[in-house]
């Protein structure tokens, strides 16, 4: 008499549905960790019905999903400015606008002129980036990009507990300096400091801060104390405590 041999019948740990369960559990948990919410998967998949091939789809899916959303976690927040109008047609408008995040937020802000000062708040980690063409296509930091003050007051002010890098920016007709900083993280790189007026630090005005600069042209700004003609330097630095008022920096 002839036997049906039976299949043999294979057992996967993705077909259990516990153990399934639980893996893609802890990859929703990964993304969660970061702030983001994912449609409740198994919603859509009933885990109890699912076969190998179907859990292998879910956990690719899973996993594009979380590389998706980890790559636009580490591209972080970006805010365009341009002068004639656009998503933001102030830099102050970006700044206002950027989250309080772990993460530091990109500004890029298109060659032209802004009349303003610039006031970077406290608690805010930013990158202002200057040089860009008005499509955010190109950046040439030889091309100007203007904070003009109207000598009325600094150019920028970096408030206290900030942290800031400032890039490609030309910080001009300031009054009390050009730059102004205060118990802050600062970065000045591919900038220009000039024509900026004050009672100390012309170009910038730098107390109990962390001051990096490089690549930087810091010139033609000016200190005039009360004694207006006897006590004015141009150009020159005040560094801890050395030379008269500094024309170009005063760090305390």
């Amino acid at each position: 008499m002839a036997h049906k041999t039976q299949p043999l019948q294979t057992t996967c740990a993705l077909e259990n549905p516990l153990i399934a369960k639980l893996v893609v559990n802890h990859l929703l948990g990964t993304v969660a960790q970061g702030g983001l919410q994912l449609i409740n998967i198994f919603s859509i998949f009933s885990i109890r019905k699912t076969n190998l091939f179907k859990a292998l789809f879910l956990l690719l899916f899973t996993t594009l999903a979380l590389a998706f959303l980890v790559g636009q976690a580490q591209a972080g927040v970006v805010l365009d400015v341009t002068p004639g109008g656009g998503t933001y047609n102030s830099i102050q408008d970006a700044i206002n606008a950027a989250p309080i995040t772990t993460d530091t937020v990109k500004i890029r802000v298109a060659q032209g002129r802004y009349q303003q000062t610039v006031f970077i708040s406290q608690a805010k980690d930013l990158k202002i980036e200057g040089g860009w063409n008005s499509a955010f296509t190109n950046r040439d930091t030889n091309r100007a990009t203007i904070v003009n003050g109207g000598d009325v007051a600094p150019a920028i002010i970096v408030n206290p507990g900030s942290t800031a890098e400032i890039d490609g920016l030309t910080a001009t007709h300031g009054f009390y300096s050009g730059l102004w900083v205060a118990n802050s993280t600062v970065t000045v790189r591919n900038s220009k400091i000039g024509r900026n007026h004050s009672p100390a630090g012309g170009g910038i005005y730098s107390t109990n801060s962390t001051l990096l600069i490089e690549d930087t042209l810091i010139s033609e700004n000016l200190v005039i104390s009360a004694s207006l003609e006897t006590d004015a330097a141009v150009g020159g630095a005040l560094l801890n405590g050395f030379s008269r008022g500094g024309g170009g920096i005063y760090r305390l």
